[in-house]
This record gives structure tokens, C-alpha cells and sequence, in this order.
């Protein structure tokens, strides 16, 4: 029975107009079309044709399996039903043009551009297989990645989508492969998992680097006529075809485990000599240069000679650019993180990025988009992190102070060994740091300088204003000020221990510690603020529209907004606690905690 695609014009639920066919196929259709409801927002419409129970049942898996994902590199699923005897998925309306259309036309695409597509996808990967269960793609292929007109990658077309179940050998989604990029037990041959993503992503690699589609999967169980990638496309470098290959083995056991250790091989190239472009690179494997050397200690090619101008001597951007956030809300949801150690502390500077620091010298960098893990020059716990101007201060355990910039890291050895808690910076050299038995130090580049504080008690943390002004808190309700270089001891409406002090961009300040004790400047002295019965309290911080949100024990967290604090619509996504909250950017807001907990808000 033959089935008439929708005309122009056709209208669906009384709301979505059709627009035109975009795409049609033996099993349903894609049309585009616009929603009158909202403002004649640009939607896309999936019909299928198959009205069989099997398909009522995966086409409305693909629609809770999207509704249920936020992430800026994954389309939004909006409306789910059905009418007449067809049924329907609205999505959001990606525009742009898809990889396989751009290879058709252009060729082999550049390593950069696929590095910084692939890199970004697979943090969108690594959401759908750290959710609980795991939701597998099973169809990653050029034809459904596409590629905004800002240059965002998308992960499309979910309709072979399957929710994992480790004790299910069947998928729950409809059977099907993509030649090329499916792996073997993709063929009925064994149980898919996320492996199987990892696969199909080694398989794009290689189709968007060559040209050349891989042999299927059933071709290489018995004589592999898979040909390296450099061979065909000597431009490609070692280090992208040994990500390729790994991502190719036919044995799943042996290919990358996760989606974020392929991110984190196709950035080492870039994130290796530290969070920033880190200057030259060799040509051939992408490897950071390293001064001195006229050949690649990586791939061992010629290097050509450098331009005399020092590569920090006018500001850089990074390579992987960070993306603003496509979506609009305000819940909190669990993200992958690239560490298993507790986070004590987060820091950055809206627009240019985040760091985290924790146990055993752990220090992470988002200047991507992503977090990436950077070698620390020391395996001391650290407890507090900044980033700002291309610099990194990290303080810690046993008078530990590290700075990093210009590529390096520097260790400044204090007069006082005591442990390090809270820092605040100035400008990107210069700032503060206190701890310890009222330890408190000037930081400047290269130096480390005492101040009195005139009490024993541990200080927590400091904030500083443009304007000057400056608090610090720590043990049994103490509060400091700074004034005229000198900080000075203020009277303190109670005796709890205050963890963490921030200001809105007005200049008020907001104090937070145990007990949920929530302490407010009113501009002449601190007050008590609401009392929410609430766990401790270990962080808080402000976007420049003056919303806020503090975080702490047992997962707890704490929206501000209008001036008033409360707890959010929804429940925590985690009963760990959180030491450290963040603004990447006046629209995403990071928390992190205990075992490498890492949650994210966007708004």
C-alpha cells in the first residue's frame, strides 16, 4: 500500500503547518514546518508510515529517549502524537547542512574542523551513556551529524536509538545497520552497548578524513580489507589515525571503553601544554612543539623554523571554542566528568572559563565547552582554583600555591606550611590567599608575601569587588574586610563556620556555611538571612544579572533570584556533596563535589 507524503500547507494538531518535504524514505518522512501556537517557531515533523505495535512502541522510544537530553549538540523533541492512521515526532528544526553532503561535495574535510565536531559530540555521547540506562545512538554516521550555520555539530536521527539493558541481548529499538558504520554485534552477532557508538564514531572519522566509506562489518570478520586511513589521505596525522584504528577494532573489548577518552585523545594534541592554544604544534601530528627541537619528539617529521614573535605576546582564543547553550531551563543535570576524585574547588571568569581542583593534585580546565584533565605539578590535595587572564592559581595542602602561565607551571614556596583554603584574584597576577590559623598572603607573579590578620581561626574563603572592597570568612562565624590594604576583623551575627562569601555584581555579599546558615551585607553591617532548613552550605556565586545559587551537603542546592533564595522546581540529581558552584557564562552554571561529581545548569 503506497502512502501520500503531507502537501504544503497541511496542518497537524490544529498548529504545525507543513512547509515542504524534507526527506523521505520506505518507513516515513521529515517535513519541515512551523509551529502557529508559539510564534511560528521553525519545527521539524517525523511521520512514519508503519502503524504496526513494534513501531508505535520505538517511534514513541525516539521521542522520550530526546525529551529526556539536554545538551547543546542534541536536538530538542517537543511534541509526540499521533493522527489519522500516521504517527508523529516535532523536534527542533536544525538548520544547516549535514557532513555527508559537505564530504560529497568538498572531498576529504580538513582534521581541525572534524577534530572540534567530533570533540564537541563527544561530550553529547557521554551524556546519553552515563544516563542510568544508558541510551545508545547505534546509527553515527556523516548523513546524521549536521552542522549549524555557527558552526555546531548535531547528533540527528534517533530512530535506531536503544535504551542498554546489560541482561537484554536484544535491542528495543528496531533492528537495522548502516554498512560501514555499524559494528559486528550490530549484525545480530552479539549485545550492543556503547562501545557499539564508539564504533560508528571511528567509522565517521574515518569516512570524513578519507572519503572512503570502511568495509561493513561482516567483510572483516573474515579477511579485514580495512585500509589505514594515512594511506588513503596521507594528510592525516599518525595521532588521528591511531584514534581511528583503536575506535575500529572489531573486538569491543579492545576499542575506546568510553566516549570521553576519545574526546580526551583527540584534544591531547591541543590540551597537553596546558588549557590554552599552547603555540606551535607539529604539522604533522598536531603534538605540542617543544622549544629547541628542530624534530617531532611525537612522529619524528622536520620541523620548519618559528616566527620570532613569542607566541603569548598578544591574547590567543582556544581552539575548541566554547558554544553558548541552546537550551532554555533551569534544572540541574549530572554530566560526565573525567575524574573519580573529589572536586573541593571551582573557579574561573565568566567568558573565559573554569577550573576545577581537588584531591591528589586534580586539576580540570573548561575552556571548551569541556573539561579536560590537566597534569598537576604535585599530588597535594587542592582546595581552591581561579582562572582568569590566561592564568591558573591553585592553592591546597601543606602551603601549596601553584601558578600557571606562559605554558608552565610555577610552585611559590610560602613562608607558612599551612594548609590553603580559600584564594581570590585582583587581576590575573595578583591576589589572595589565606587558610590555616588565619594564614593570609598577597600573591603577585612570583611572589607570596605575609599580612596580618590578627586571629587563629581557619579562613574559608575570599571575595573581592572591582570596586575595592573585599570579605573573607572562615571558622566560628568569622568575618574579615578588607580596607585600605588592611583586612580587619567585623562583628558576625553567628557563630556557625562560613564556608564560602560572594558578591553580586551590585556589591552586596552573600555568606554561606554549616547549618544552611545564609548571612547577607545590607551595606552597614552582616545580617542573618532566611533560614531555609537546609544541610551545609559550601559555595556560592552570582552571574552578572544577580542570580545565584549556592550548593552543598548531601547534594543540596539553592536558586537566587529577585533577592530572594528558595530551592529549585526540581530535586537535586545528586546525594553527594557539592564543595564548588560556578557561572561558565551568564547562562551556565557548573557545580562539582564528591567523587568527581559534576552537574551543570543551563538557563
Amino acid at each position: 500500500m503506497s502512502y501520500q507524503a503531507l502537501a504544503p500547507g497541511a496542518v497537524l494538531q490544529g498548529r504545525y503547518i507543513i512547509e515542504g518535504l524534507l526527506g523521505e524514505g520506505g518507513f516515513g518522512a521529515v517535513y519541515q514546518a512551523h509551529d502557529v501556537r508559539l510564534g511560528n517557531r521553525a519545527c521539524a515533523v517525523k511521520e512514519t508510515f508503519d502503524t504496526s505495535s513494534n513501531a508505535a512502541v520505538q517511534f514513541q522510544l525516539e521521542a522520550e529517549i530526546l525529551a529526556g537530553l539536554e545538551h547543546p549538540y542534541l536536538p530538542e523533541v517537543w511534541d509526540y502524537f499521533s493522527e489519522g492512521r500516521h504517527l508523529y515526532l516535532v523536534m527542533e528544526f536544525i538548520e544547516g547542512e549535514d557532513l555527508e553532503t559537505q564530504l560529497n561535495r568538498d572531498g576529504p574535510l580538513p582534521e581541525l574542523a572534524v577534530r572540534q565536531w567530533i570533540s564537541r559530540l563527544c561530550g553529547a555521547l557521554a551524556l546519553m551513556h552515563m544516563r542510568q540506562p544508558a541510551i545508545i545512538h547505534r546509527d553515527i554516521k556523516p548523513a546524521n551529524i549536521k552542522i549549524r550555520p555557527n558552526g555546531q555539530p548535531v547528533l540527528v536521527d534517533f530512530g535506531l536509538a536503544k535504551i542498554f539493558s546489560p541482561t537484554q541481548a536484544t535491542v528495543i529499538a528496531a533492528r537495522a545497520v548502516s554498512d560501514g558504520f555499524s559494528p559486528i554485534e550490530q549484525y545480530g552477532r552479539g549485545r550492543t552497548d556503547a562501545r557499539s557508538d564508539i564504533y560508528a564514531l571511528g567509522a565517521t572519522l574515518y569516512n570524513l578524513l578519507t572519503g572512503v566509506i570502511p568495509p561493513d562489518a561482516p567483510s572483516r570478520a573474515i579477511n579485514d580489507p580495512l585500509i589505514p586511513p594515512r594511506q588513503l589521505n596521507p594528510a592525516i596525522s599518525p595521532g588521528m589515525e591511531r584514534i581511528i584504528m583503536r575506535a575500529l577494532n572489531m573486538r569491543a573489548e579492545s576499542r575506546y571503553q568510553s566516549a570521553l577518552a576519545v574526546q580526551h585523545d583527540i584534544e591531547r594534541g591541543y590540551a597537553a601544554a596546558g588549557p590554552f592554544y599552547p603555540g606551535p604544534t607539529c604539522p604533522s601530528c598536531g603534538a605540542p612543539r617543544k622549544p629547541g627541537l628542530r624534530f617531532c619528539d611525537t612522529c619524528g617529521v622536520s620541523l620548519p623554523s618559528l616566527p620570532t614573535t613569542p607566541i603569548h605576546a598578544a591574547p590567543t582564543r582556544p581552539i575548541f571554542a566554547s558554544a553558548p547553550p541552546l537550551r532554555r531551563q533551569r534544572d540541574w543535570e549530572l554530566m560526565p566528568s573525567p575524574t573519580g576524585q573529589t572536586l573541593y574547588g571551582l573557579g574561573g571568569t565568566s567568558g573565559e572559563g573554569l577550573t576545577a581542583c581537588g584531591a591528589n593534585g586534580t586539576i580540570l580546565v573548561n575552556v571548551t565547552g569541556n573539561w579536560v584533565a590537566l597534569t598537576s605539578p604535585d599530588v597535594m590535595n587542592l582546595h581552591a582554583v581561579i582562572l582568569r587572564g590566561q592564568n591558573i592559581w591553585a592553592v591546597g595542602a601543606q602551603g601549596m600555591i601553584l601558578h600557571y602561565s606562559q605554558g608552565h607551571w610555577d610552585q611559590l614556596i610560602p613562608a607558612e606550611s599551612d594548609t590553603f583554603y580559600a584564594l581570590a584574584l585582583n587581576s590575573a597576577t595578583e591576589g589572595w590567599a589565606a587558610g590555616a590559623s588565619g594564614t593570609m598572603l598577597a600573591l603577585g607573579d612570583g611572589y607570596c608575601m605575609p599580612h596580618s590578620t590578627h586571629t587563629r581561626h581557619v579562613i574559608y574563603s575570599i571575595a573581592l569587588h572591582e570596586s575595592g572592597l573585599g570579605w573573607a570568612v572562615g571558622s566560628e562565624g568569622l568575618i574579615l574586610r578588607l580596607h585600605e590594604g588592611d583586612w580587619l576583623h567585623e562583628p558576625s551575627p553567628d557563630w556557625s563556620n562560613l564556608a564560602c562569601v560572594a558578591f553580586t555584581p551590585s556589591g552586596e555579599a552573600w555568606a554561606v556555611g554549616d547549618g544552611g546558615v545564609l548571612l547577607h551585607f545590607n551595606g552597614s553591617v552582616w545580617v542573618a538571612g532566611p533560614q531555609l532548613n537546609v544541610p551545609a552550605l559550601r559555595s556560592l556565586a552570582f552571574n552578572s544579572k544577580g542570580e545565584g545559587w549556592a550548593v552543598g551537603h548531601r547534594g543540596v542546592i539553592l536558586q537566587y533570584q529577585q533577592g530572594t533564595w528558595g530551592p529549585p522546581a526540581r530535586s537535586s540529581p545528586t546525594n553527594q556533596t557539592l564543595y564548588g558552584v560556578a557561572f561558565l557564562h551568564d547562562q551556565e552554571a557548573w557545580a562539582v563535589g564528591e567523587n568527581g561529581t559534576m552537574l551543570r545548569c543551563l538557563s
